[in-house]
């Protein structure tokens, strides 16, 4: 009797520790969101969708708040498969830090930005800490912080 509690406590914490916390759907908090000087950002107002599609992959959507995939300036639709494996993706180099962290440290034309992904211990909170400079604008991204809800 022992023996089948102890197995099944011991089941249900694996189970409890697979699910991932970046999965689901994310809102902006826009009363703890915050953005440099320069600007505010255009996700404002869309939700983020984070699907698993493999080891350290997620798939990551932007959603408008009627529900349309959002198109970004560069007519890109902003869908995309994010790998953080810690080696270099075309200039970008994202990384699992741990279960609840992971970074990214993308290169591009006009400069360096890093970014922190957070998801808080009760994994209701996914906080953005955004450094260094915008890779196509320039722009600086000091002091800029994302903050989203789970949905």
């Amino acid at each position: 009797m022992i023996a089948r509690t102890v197995a099944t406590a011991l089941l249900a914490a694996g189970l409890s520790l697979a699910a991932d916390p970046f999965v689901g759907t994310w809102k902006p908090n826009l009363e703890k969101w915050k953005d440099s000087p320069d600007g505010p950002s255009p996700r404002k107002s869309e939700l983020s969708s984070w699907e698993l599609v493999g080891k350290d992959t997620y798939r990551v959507s932007f959603l408008t708040t009627d529900g349309k995939i959002a198109v970004r300036a560069n007519g890109k639709i902003a869908s995309e498969v994010r790998i953080f494996d810690g080696k270099d993706h075309d200039g970008a180099v994202p990384q699992r830090i741990d279960e609840r962290h992971l970074k990214s440290t993308v290169k591009g034309a006009k400069g360096t930005s890093m970014q922190d992904f957070l998801v808080s211990e009760d994994g209701k909170t996914l906080t953005i800490i955004r450094k260094g400079t915008a890779t196509a604008t320039g722009r600086p991204l000091e002091g800029e912080v994302w903050v989203y809800d789970k949905q």
